[in-house]
């Protein structure tokens, strides 16, 4: 159903990137008289057809059916299909080549581009968990450290070496639950209003990660009801 809603829209966006280009075209034909003008319209609508719609194949019906519309309405004779004229093959030859290759070309920068910003986020994550990482350790190991050095020389220790361990351990652990506290409130949802479960803070992270949207509603009936949506993309 998703792959057929998605196939429906990209022919949507090509029948009326066509009409829209060609409309133009046949304007400035009327009133310019610049027939040189229109292959370039023409290429220009597969090109904006390429980078809207999702792999090769949009870009390739575009770039046949503008091969058509130029030969039908640009070229003697006029409004009928003639590919009997040397000129008019060469011309549609000349067409279904660059628009290909521009079709392809547009593919490709898409894809990179894609590439491209899923390495920045990967890079961000990292960034962002090493540096809470770093930050955690700290008070972890003097904790582990103090509530050590209690265990294993407890008979050793004064009443005042203790109380001092066991005052480092508060302060630490302190530290730590307002980091936790901060690493959470990241995951807000709405009018500042906490999610965080754990599992809902990770649910919310993957779906804005993919440019998705999350919200969260108080239901009549008592309890919370949270939705997300998530663009759709085809996969050939």
């Amino acid at each position: 159903m998703e792959k057929q809603l998605g196939f429906l829209k990209n022919i949507a966006k090509v029948i009326g990137i066509l009409v829209f280009f060609m409309g133009i075209a046949l304007l400035i034909e009327q009133y310019f008289v610049a027939d040189a003008l229109v292959p370039a319209i023409m290429a220009l609508a597969v090109f904006v057809i390429s980078y809207v719609t999702d792999g090769f194949l949009y870009g390739i019906i575009a770039s046949m059916l503008s091969v058509l519309a130029l030969n039908f309405a640009f070229a003697f004779p006029y409004f009928a299909f003639n590919f009997n004229i040397p000129e008019n093959i060469i011309s549609a030859v000349v067409m279904l080549a660059i628009t290909i290759m521009t079709s392809t070309l547009t593919a490709q920068l898409k894809m990179q581009e894609k590439v491209r910003i899923e390495s920045e986020k990967e890079k961000m994550r990292g960034n962002l968990l090493r540096a809470v990482s770093h930050d955690l350790r700290t008070p972890l190991t003097s904790i582990s450290g103090s509530s050590a050095a209690i265990v294993d020389n407890y008979e050793q220790l004064s009443k005042e070496q203790v109380l001092q361990l066991c005052r480092g351990i508060r302060e630490d652990s302190q530290w730590l639950i307002g980091m936790v506290e901060n690493i959470l409130s990241i995951t807000r949802i709405d009018n500042q209003k906490r999610s965080m479960g754990i599992g809902l803070a990770v649910c919310a992270s993957i779906i804005r990660a993919h440019d998705g949207v999350i919200t969260a509603e108080n239901r009549k009936g008592g309890g919370c009801c949270f939705r997300f949506t998530l663009d759709m993309e085809e996969t050939e």
